[in-house]
């Protein structure tokens, strides 16, 4: 043993004191000793024998038992890994992985809520970071641009320390935080959050036995790479990040009420935002933002309750009670599909940044990032349509938990009874969010996309109008639906494709009525096709009025405030979807619309 000491460093009586077992033991001590659980420290001080120092055995037991990090026996362990590994300057002791394996299982630590003061703990452990670990971070990965060499790189350790930061102060990080983690770099910032959103999930190695020891064989262990999804605050969490990127508040410094923002500040702002459409349209973090919420939010839309029997409606058993537990379910199913505030917050975030990307930009990239995000992106059938469809479900419920009350309460209460029930702002905030989104994408798209035609054919305007007192209670709302089906050209009344009746007597041979269908350009697909979308445009058109004259004189004009001079939004004010809009605010058809509908010249 003296021997031993000689030769050993110094941190390694310790080690030798927890886990050599003296010869002179009963047998049974030496059993259960053997079968005993490793210690974290016991597992640090291992891994300090190699060079560079190999952590894989502690990210592994930080995934399975975070709590043996925070505990009595290894309350310190924590900040000898900072000190001894993540502030070392020698690489031969701690290189970028050891450092990139300390961050995991800080992160690790952190994520697991139910143990109590684990994120304490970590917090307490960050402020001894040295400013070494600051320089080392933005030497490894500092220094990035737009088309250089460097950008391609993925930003590692910036991407452990992003996880480590939201983890241990609860998801409540903002984005002025992230760029004074890179140093005011935004590129080499939103790359990080992107990353973290792209990866979706953390990867480490653990030691996984394949063969156990036996006689005239030794046991293999092999390493094994375990993945780990991130939990949903996380993306909630990095999705509200993305908004700070295209604000303006991020940018402007706060200096005074005398400070002016200048020509250059303006200037500087739209060529920061302008690199930064630059990197969404080369990361395709549209296509990655829609598939990562998804999978987050609506991957389990389609999900029924497997414990419950199936049933047929002609079965002989078909009575009541199973009416009421087919309600029951429905029912269960519709709570379980509810957004929560957190939830629309941080979608809407992510609807303000692909917009304040298209507003502030410049209008150079418009239209190449309008086709992006509708006919190269899973945007819309991914997140638009399924985001809305959770708004119109919540919608609905509120509205009818109103006209319930209101029936209890009576009219007199009604005005009080609307904002204490339709009043969800978060709500009203996500809805409005992502048909801004739309608005932009369908302005002058191509009516020949494939993507415009489902949108069409899934508009969400008929089903938003079915919770009428909502909308007419919100009447921005109303007015983004007349904006969307405006440039979705959904409100067209004509019958294109159809032949006009003739009453001369050249009209009715069969030669003629060919030249007619040829001259016209279609067949019988084509009329009935056009029949369809005119009656549902005048259906759609019926819908939308009737809501209309649910809502105040004031709230009227405020519609048609938006609807004719807003300029905040792209709108085709040159269809005739938006001279059927405009007719309909006005309070009926036009001399002049009446004569487009039925195929007149004039007024």
């Amino acid at each position: 043993n003296l021997w031993k000491e000689r030769q050993l460093p110094s941190f390694m009586p310790e080690l030798d004191k927890e886990n050599t077992l003296s010869s002179n033991l009963p047998s049974k001590k030496m059993a259960a000793r053997r079968d005993s659980k490793l210690t974290p420290s016991w597992l640090l001080n291992a891994s300090l024998l190699s060079r560079p120092a190999d952590l894989t055995a502690l990210v592994s037991l930080s995934q399975t038992d975070p709590e043996a990090f925070v505990d009595f026996e290894s309350k310190n362990i924590l900040q000898r890994m900072v000190d001894k590994l993540l502030n070392n300057t020698n690489e031969s002791v701690s290189d970028k992985d050891t450092k990139l394996d300390v961050l995991s299982i800080l992160s690790n630590v952190a994520a697991d809520d139910s143990v109590e003061g684990a994120r304490e703990a970590v917090r307490t452990v960050l402020l001894s970071v040295s400013e070494w670990f600051d320089d080392y971070l933005n030497g490894e990965e500092g220094g990035r641009g737009v088309g250089t060499g460097e950008a391609d790189v993925e930003p590692e350790l910036h991407k452990a320390m992003l996880l480590l930061l939201c983890r241990c102060y609860d998801y409540r990080l903002k984005t002025e935080d992230v760029l004074e983690l890179t140093r005011e770099d935004r590129i080499l910032a939103l790359e990080t959050v992107v990353g973290v959103l792209e990866d979706g999930e953390t990867y480490a190695t653990e030691l996984v036995q394949r063969a156990k020891p036996g006689s005239g064989q030794v046991g293999q262990w092999e390493h094994e790479l375990v993945t780990k999804r991130h939990e949903k605050p996380l993306i909630l969490q990095t999705c509200r990040l993305l908004k700070g990127f295209t604000s303006a508040p991020t940018y402007f410094a706060d200096t005074g009420v005398d400070a002016d923002i200048t020509l250059h500040d303006v200037e500087t702002f739209s060529s920061e935002i302008s690199n930064l459409l630059a990197i969404t349209l080369k990361s395709r973090l549209v296509e990655k933002l829609a598939l990562a919420l998804h999978d987050v939010l609506f991957a389990t839309d389609f999900d029924s309750d497997s414990d419950e029997d199936e049933w047929d409606s002609d079965d002989e058993d078909w009575d009541a009670e199973k009416s009421a537990l087919r309600q029951q379910k429905a029912l269960r199913q519709l709570e379980r599909g509810l957004l929560d505030a957190s939830d629309h917050q941080s979608i809407s975030a992510v609807f303000a940044f692909l917009q304040n990307l298209y507003t502030y930009a410049g209008p150079e990239k418009a239209d190449v990032y309008r086709q992006h995000m509708l006919a190269d992106t899973l945007l819309v059938p991914r997140l638009l349509l399924p985001y809305l469809n959770r708004c119109v479900a919540a919608a609905n419920l509120l509205s009818r938990r109103a006209e319930t009350y209101s029936n209890v309460l009576g009219n007199e209460e009604k005005g009080e009874v609307e904002r204490g029930v339709l009043d969800d702002m978060s709500l009203v905030q996500g809805c409005a969010s992502a048909l801004r989104v739309l608005i932009i994408a369908s302005f002058r798209a191509p009516p020949t996309r494939f993507v415009l035609g489902l949108l069409r054919r899934l508009n969400p305007t008929a089903s938003l109008l079915r919770a009428s007192p909502f909308v007419a209670r919100h009447d921005y709302l109303f007015s983004l639906l007349c904006l969307l089906n405006i440039n979705m050209g959904a409100l067209d009344l004509s019958v294109k494709g159809i032949a006009k009746p003739k009453f001369n007597d050249d009209a009715e041979g069969d030669d003629g009525d060919e030249d007619d269908e040829d001259a016209n350009g279609a067949g019988d697909e084509g009329e009935d096709g056009s029949l369809v979308e005119a009656y549902y445009a005048h259906s759609l058109l019926h819908d939308m009025a009737a809501v209309h004259a649910m809502m105040s004189p004031e709230a009227q004009q405020r519609v048609m405030q938006r609807v004719c001079v807003s300029g905040a939004l792209p709108v085709s004010r040159d269809t005739s979807s938006y001279s059927a809009v405009k007719s309909m605010l006005e309070g009926g058809a036009s001399g002049g619309q009446k004569s487009y509908v039925f195929g007149g010249e004039g007024g």
